[in-house]
């Protein structure tokens, strides 16, 4: 990587990362037992770098404020994994974030009757393959009304999630409401990340400016921190390649 990497450079660099981690995952455990925990790991880097390589794409078009409103499902993947990895029970949290839609749709007689049964059996066969010590936790789970966020009660909110997370990710919490008012199309928010916020044309802003460059930047930093928690918990031996990138990140975040 060069000294001073391109935004687009950077944003590739976070996705290359997460794909040697999802290597270096696949080669340390292949042969072991299943665990659910990196299962729902898994799941989680690679919708997140879905996602994060579609931000890329939209702020390269020209389109910085939908690329902030699809950063906001990114954040919301960062927050799940901060609650599968920091829960007190990491593997009942694991099939609460797996199955959590699961449940909901089986009890919704609005599908067929086949459709719901098929799956009850696909959560009741995965409660029978966690600990022993989570059985009867993740039966009550499947029991309990439906919640605003999967990682109830534990946590109450993103936020409360955020401010169990590790300090360097601390400064990362205040981008909720301005990703969520990009989100829900308010009109400050669909603004905040355009380089010409007055100017209304349904055309994209082409060439992306800095402002437009911050959401690709933000993008690739939620990936790092994706990244190192998976890292953590499954001990790949990468912290080392995240700080790196996270490094550039701040750097580049501070001088544009």
């Amino acid at each position: 990587m060069n000294a001073a990497p391109s935004p687009i450079a950077l944003h590739s660099a976070a996705t290359d990362l997460a794909v040697e981690l999802n290597k270096s995952s696949k080669a340390k455990y292949e042969n072991t037992s299943n665990d659910i925990v990196r299962d729902a790991l898994f799941v989680l880097s690679h919708d997140g770098v879905c996602v994060h390589r579609a931000i890329g794409k939209l702020v390269e078009a020209g389109w910085s404020s939908p690329g902030a409103a699809l950063a906001r499902t990114l954040f919301d993947i960062w927050i799940s994994v901060g609650a599968v990895v920091r829960s007190a029970k990491p593997a009942l949290a694991a099939f609460k974030y797996l199955y959590s839609g699961h449940n909901r749709l089986s009890r919704d007689a609005a599908y067929p009757s086949s459709m719901r049964a098929s799956l009850r059996k696909e959560i009741h066969d995965r409660i029978s393959s966690l600990p022993a010590a989570d059985r009867d936790d993740a039966l009550q789970a499947v029991g309990d009304k439906d919640r605003s966020y999967w990682f109830n009660p534990e946590w109450a909110s993103p936020s409360a999630v955020a401010a169990v997370l590790g300090s360097e990710e601390l400064e990362l919490a205040w981008t909720y409401v301005q990703l969520s008012a990009a989100a829900h199309g308010a009109f400050f928010g669909m603004r905040l990340f355009r380089d010409r916020p007055d100017e209304f044309s349904v055309n994209p802003r082409i060439p992306p400016g800095k402002t437009a460059y911050s959401v690709a930047l933000l993008s690739a930093r939620f990936i790092v921190e994706i990244s190192a928690r998976r890292d953590e918990y499954e001990g790949l031996g990468m912290a080392s390649d995240c700080d790196t990138i996270r490094r550039l990140l701040n750097v580049m975040a501070t001088s544009r």
